[in-house]
């Protein structure tokens, strides 16, 4: 069986962009949200529709349903057994906006140039 560790992207200051949205979100939704997480590390790059999704340029997204509206975390694969989870968003049409794939793959970029930041 697959296991894959979960690593929050850091921006420049140090703060966790994901980690921050998720402390944000209501009770409910944080339980959906860790689920997904729980997901994520059991199956990895197997997790599949509905709990995810590729969005193509390797950045996937982690779909839940919170308890007032639907989420998406997007995150990349690094070393095929870790999953950076990059930005996360409320979803408020039907297509996951640009400028959030470009963030998400921006943000990739950045950590590719340097994962020993990471410890990795």
């Amino acid at each position: 069986m697959t296991h894959c560790e979960i690593v929050y992207f850091k921006i420049d200051r140090g703060d966790e962009p994901v980690r921050e949205f998720v402390n944000r979100l209501d009770t409910s939704s944080k339980r959906k949200y860790w689920r997904k997480i729980d997901y994520l590390r059991e199956f990895g790059k197997n997790l599949c529709e509905p709990h995810a999704k590729t969005l193509g340029n390797g950045i996937y997204e982690l779909r839940f349903r919170g308890s007032d509206g639907h989420f998406r975390v997007l995150y990349f694969f690094f070393n095929s057994d870790h999953a950076v989870l990059t930005n996360a968003f409320k979803k408020k049409a039907n297509r996951t906006p640009k400028q959030e794939i470009d963030l998400a793959v921006s943000r990739m970029n950045g950590f590719l140039a340097s994962p020993d930041q990471y410890g990795l």
